[in-house]
């Protein structure tokens, strides 16, 4: 279950008894102040997953690390002070279809997937600005915001994707208290982050994103379409927030099948898997 300036979207994702995505973790003030690469560190992030995607599936999984109970946020500051990369989700797609080891599914999944989707409100034209705004377990007020290329602006029914050494997280908050502390101010107001676009080139487009919760086809790991049944071949599962929605990808394992959450709040405590 994981909203535009000028315009704020703030949709609580529903609740279902039965989601594997929809547990949620009490989450205080985060350290978190951006997740940055730049020249040879970004390089070697790429490489590393190009790496990983050229990889045996069997294989990755024995050069892998999960660790369990991290949130998105320290999600990434784990990998960036590891200098390590976020598994994405096209790679957790193929252990997931490529794979037949239940127990490991069990103990690993679901995972926050090292790649990003910022998606509207079905049928929303994407604005100049995506703004999405939740309330955290512990009563935090959180948004998070996301400055659209021009290239996606007015476009409908899509997502935009992207791995996550392709963006920065800045957090707004921690911006402001370096700002206004120096002229005596204190109330900084909620947690306020940013999701930017380190390079646009490696940030793409997925027509016909769908609309809702259901099961669908999938290319590279990503659901496209129109729904289909739960028992044709490659079906995966994929939990749709109702309303706008920036975050990491969820990957899991749901009813035998795959599972991909564009819904949970980032203060939920999945884990992430690293290399």
């Amino acid at each position: 279950m994981i909203t535009t300036a000028k315009r704020v979207l703030s949709v609580p994702a529903a609740t279902r008894a039965n989601d594997p995505f929809g547990r949620y973790s009490p989450m205080d003030k985060h350290e978190v102040r951006a997740l940055k690469v730049e020249g040879t560190e970004l390089d070697k992030l790429r490489q590393r997953r190009e790496m990983l995607r050229s990889m045996d599936p069997e294989r990755v999984k024995q050069v892998i690390e999960f660790h369990r109970d991290l949130t998105v946020f320290e999600a990434l500051a784990s990998a960036k002070r590891e200098g390590r990369l976020i598994v994405p989700r096209d790679v957790h797609d193929r252990i997931l279809t490529e794979t037949k080891d239940k127990e490991y599914f069990r103990e690993n999944y679901p995972t926050w997937a090292g790649t990003f989707i910022i998606c509207e409100a079905p049928s929303e034209k994407f604005r100049d600005t995506v703004i999405f705004s939740f309330v955290s377990h512990a009563k935090l007020n959180y948004s998070m915001s996301f400055k659209v290329p021009k290239k996606f602006q007015g476009k409908r029914n899509c997502a935009i994707i992207g791995d996550y050494s392709d963006f920065e997280l800045i957090d707004r908050e921690l911006v402001a208290s370096s700002r206004d502390l120096s002229k005596g101010q204190t109330d900084l107001g909620s947690n306020r982050y940013e999701l930017k676009v380190v390079d646009e080139r490696s940030v793409h487009r997925v027509k016909s994103f769908p609309e809702q919760t259901g099961w669908y086809l999938t290319n590279n790991g990503i659901p496209f379409g129109t729904e289909v049944d739960s028992s044709i071949k490659g079906s995966t599962h994929l939990w749709r927030s109702v309303g706008t929605y920036i975050g990491l990808l969820a990957s899991g394992f749901y009813n035998q099948a795959p599972s991909i959450g564009a819904d949970s709040k980032p203060v939920v405590s999945f884990g992430a898997a690293l290399f």
